[in-house]
């Protein structure tokens, strides 16, 4: 078996001398910030002490840990000037990941998001933390939900974090004040900056593919509405109707009285067929499978209802459907991807704006495991 190699003495000062963390961070900083390139020339170490709270030895450390990562090169009678900018530090940045407990231990997406999120850190080099919130709390939480993480911020133990979680904007705010990047990935339209989920596109392409199949009555399924943070889905829907020339009265949300996953798909099932049969819906869009799949479930062994069905889906973890249904896959992996690419560009250079990346679902082929009575 291969030994590993001995860490340095600048890559064991980067884990125990925060005073080196923060200089290097500083000096990565200013040349994201600048945008400087290969070959330009940093201000010497007098003038970043003139400016700065570090040492002349702090300083010279953490030169010499950026130039051997890469990032950096001291030539003669040139001083220091920057080799590759986007060089990877080991070690350099850590990133929480703050998740709900209840969420995680009940919702899949959230437990394939969080194993996609690590990797994806590890991959980057970033240390991780991990913080589990209390539940069950629904609404926007705070940060201070999830115990330790203002404390870490606070005590330099922590750069950002990642969550799939509504924020209070007030949380928000106090951990930017503090110091942190926080970074939202999900679906939850009122985050600040982030990675979202564009269920307005894939909602309004899939009412599109219902009319074009001839359905004339169609309905979201939801477990609530209104929903607020979550609108986008309906705006779609109604855009949708208004370009297949359709009145709005042409469809509407049906509800599970705010119960989720399949339980609340089968009490939707339930609601329907209670109609009269010229009151159903003959096209159904939906943006969670669980409900779906207890939906089609209760519909088939019901009898002859059969509505054509869209659903946004996890590409990493489909479900199979007791209906033919079609899928709009969210990719998890490239959720993950952007969400961490998005805080390393935001940890680089802090003042850059904060923004939103919408990711939008793909439309899937059929799946033959979806069984018609």
């Amino acid at each position: 078996m291969a030994r590993m190699a001995k860490p340095t003495v600048e890559q064991q000062r980067l884990t125990t001398d925060s005073q080196v963390v923060k200089a290097c961070k500083l000096i990565v900083r200013h040349l994201h910030s600048r945008g400087l390139k290969p070959g330009a020339k940093l201000p010497t170490q007098a003038e970043f002490r003139q400016s700065t709270e570090f040492s002349n030895d702090t300083l010279s450390a953490a030169m010499r840990l950026l130039a051997a990562a890469g990032v950096l090169t001291r030539k003669k009678g040139l001083g220091t000037v920057v080799d590759n900018p986007d060089a990877v530090v080991r070690g350099l940045w850590t990133v929480g990941l703050a998740f709900p407990a209840d969420a995680l231990c009940n919702i899949p997406f959230f437990s394939q998001l969080l194993g996609a999120l690590q990797a994806r850190l590890v991959q980057a080099d970033c240390r991780c933390r991990f913080y589990l919130g209390p539940g069950p709390t629904a609404g926007p939480r705070y940060f201070s939900y999830y115990p330790f993480l203002e404390e870490d911020l606070t005590e330099g133990r922590l750069d950002a974090v990642i969550t799939p979680a509504e924020v209070t904007a007030d949380s928000w705010k106090k951990f930017l004040a503090a110091g942190g990047i926080p970074v939202y990935v999900g679906a939850y339209e009122n985050a600040r900056c982030g990675v979202l989920i564009d269920q307005r596109a894939m909602v309004r392409q899939a009412v599109g593919m219902l009319v074009r199949q001839e359905c004339r009555r169609l309905a979201v399924a939801c477990p609530s509405y209104p929903n607020p943070g979550y609108d986008r889905y309906m705006e779609g829907f109604r855009a949708g109707l208004a370009e297949a020339g359709l009145p709005r009265t042409a469809g509407k949300p049906v509800c599970s009285g705010r119960l989720h996953g399949v339980e609340g798909g089968r009490r939707i099932a339930a609601e329907l067929l209670s109609r009269s049969p010229h009151e159903r819906p003959d096209g159904i869009v939906a943006v969670d499978d669980w409900l779906v799949m207890g939906m089609a479930a209760a519909l088939r062994d019901a009898g002859a209802y059969r509505p054509r069905i869209v659903v946004q889906c996890n590409k990493q973890a489909s479900l199979a459907f007791t209906l033919p249904v079609t899928r709009f896959f969210v990719d998890v992996e490239e959720l993950a991807a952007q969400g961490v690419a998005l805080t390393l560009e935001r940890l680089n250079v802090p003042a850059r704006p904060e923004r939103i990346q919408w990711l939008q679902p793909q439309v899937a082929a059929p799946v033959r495991e979806d069984v018609s009575a």
